[in-house]
């Protein structure tokens, strides 16, 4: 799936449900949202997340941010909107 097809859907500071594939190979499912500033420092990455094909989404269970590969969506539910990839 192409990030941009991703950002589009989730928009900026919107709640979104995203199940996915870890690393390790487990599905997980995380509530949350883009566009949170809180406890950012202003430093940024090392490397531009959206040319990597990276969602940065802020973990509303965890209290912590999360980067999830594009390729690794499974689903996402966002504004009523749900999208699920077939591969």
């Amino acid at each position: 799936m192409k990030i941009e097809m991703l950002q589009k859907l989730v928009g900026t500071g919107r709640f979104a449900t995203v199940t996915f594939t870890t690393k390790d190979g487990r599905r997980r499912v995380l509530n949350g949202r883009t566009g949170v500033t809180k406890g950012l420092t202003g430093k940024g990455k090392n490397y531009d997340p959206k040319s990597k094909g990276i969602l940065t989404i802020w973990d509303r269970n965890k209290k912590a941010y999360r980067s999830i590969k594009a390729e690794n969506v499974i689903s996402i539910s966002a504004d009523k909107a749900l999208l699920v990839v077939t591969r």
